[in-house]
């Protein structure tokens, strides 16, 4: 009985260890992430540590923007990174990012369409988990430009 009572045990502990590394490794993915793969059909895999935000429907420092917006279109992106532009084509000449690897357009009129994340912006992003909103703005964009730029 002894036996059997410790090879139950180690059945049972062997059980729950399985189960918490397996609850471990499963990372819900973040709310904001899967908005984007779901209402605009972008798929954001595992691979990806940042996201630049483009979205011309809001509020942003038009240099700013139209400095970054210059940095990227001559950057290869590789495949840690993506650039996501909401475009109505009021400020951003959509014909430099059309066949850029790694880049998505959305024409979306609603304001809303990027709810929740910068109109002008980097997502820094650990296992599809949002780590880090870089809002650009006046005081950090020579700064972001040069991190990109290296």
């Amino acid at each position: 009985m002894g036996r059997f009572f410790i090879g139950f045990l180690k059945r049972v502990n062997f059980i729950w260890i399985l189960f918490f590394c397996l609850s471990c490794s499963l990372v819900e993915r973040d709310e904001k992430i899967a908005f984007l793969e779901t209402k605009h059909n972008i798929v954001i895999d595992s691979s990806i540590e940042r996201i630049y935000v483009f979205n011309e429907r809001g509020k942003f420092c038009k240099t700013c923007f139209n400095a970054l917006a210059a940095c990227l279109a001559d950057k290869e992106l590789d495949d840690t990174e993506l650039l996501l532009i909401n475009n109505n084509g009021n400020f951003l000449n959509r014909e430099r990012f059309l066949n850029k690897k790694n880049t998505s357009l959305i024409y979306d009129q609603r304001d809303y369409s990027l709810e929740g994340l910068p109109d002008l912006g980097i997502l820094y992003l650990n296992r599809n988990q949002i780590d880090c909103v870089v809002y650009v703005n006046p005081q950090n964009i020579n700064q972001i430009i040069s991190e990109i730029q290296r």
